[in-house]
């Protein structure tokens, strides 16, 4: 299990690592703080002061599209050097990331892959697993993937697998409305779990048979 720890200070973000660890948490995943936007000099020492305040492995988070902070693979390496810094999620949606940060960091970072619509090709670049939205929805399908190249070693019927639940992960991740998007899915898919919190509003009209038509191509329903 791992816990998010994020906060707009370092201070409270140590405070969410030991709770963290009160309650049993195997790792800790962090964006640097948001609001205020940050050098490189001070996400290092972000990381640095919640790695000396915890013993839990913890995992970066680079999603600049969302916390405005861009963890770039030059910084990541430096990251890599910090004991506890272990791993990264990585959402800029570039799979060239995955190439430059093993060039820099080789195996002092292992790279989860945020970023559902390239998951297979990062898979095959060598990252070593996804956090992925659409794994809410798709999990078969996406585990499928993954056993492929990582158990099988077949990437040619893995990117076959791949492309055929693609057009779902492109219409999750190109969109803005991620969590309206995964709630009205399964809304279709006959596991409804309620609406969005607000002030985000349940997806409807054309989007909601755009999304429709995406899941039933793909056989998800």
């Amino acid at each position: 299990m791992i816990v998010g720890a994020t906060a707009p200070s370092t201070w409270k973000t140590v405070e969410y690592c030991k709770i963290a660890k009160d309650v049993g948490a195997d790792g800790i995943l962090a964006l640097p703080p948001y609001y205020f936007p940050l050098t490189d000099d001070e996400v290092c020492k972000h990381f640095e002061v919640m790695a000396k305040a915890t013993d839990l492995p913890i995992m970066v988070y680079n999603n600049p599209g969302t916390s405005k902070v861009d963890i770039k693979p030059e910084l990541v390496a430096r990251l890599a050097e910090i004991e506890h810094v272990d791993y990264i999620k990585e959402s800029s949606g570039q799979a060239c990331r995955v190439h430059e940060i093993k060039a820099l960091a080789g195996d002092k970072i292992e790279i989860f892959i945020g970023a559902d619509n390239i998951f297979f090709d990062a898979l095959a670049a060598g990252a070593v697993g996804v956090i992925a939205s659409s794994g809410n929805i798709i999990v078969s399908q996406m585990s499928e993937v993954f056993r492929l190249v990582f158990e099988e070693h077949d990437l040619i019927q893995a990117r076959e697998k791949f492309d055929v639940i693609s057009p779902v992960c492109s219409f999750v991740d190109g969109s803005c409305q991620f969590v309206q998007v995964l709630k009205t899915a399964l809304d279709i898919m006959g596991r409804p779990v309620g609406p969005p919190r607000y002030p985000m509003l349940p997806l409807s009209g054309e989007n909601r048979e755009r999304l429709a038509a995406v899941l039933k191509k793909a056989g998800v329903c």
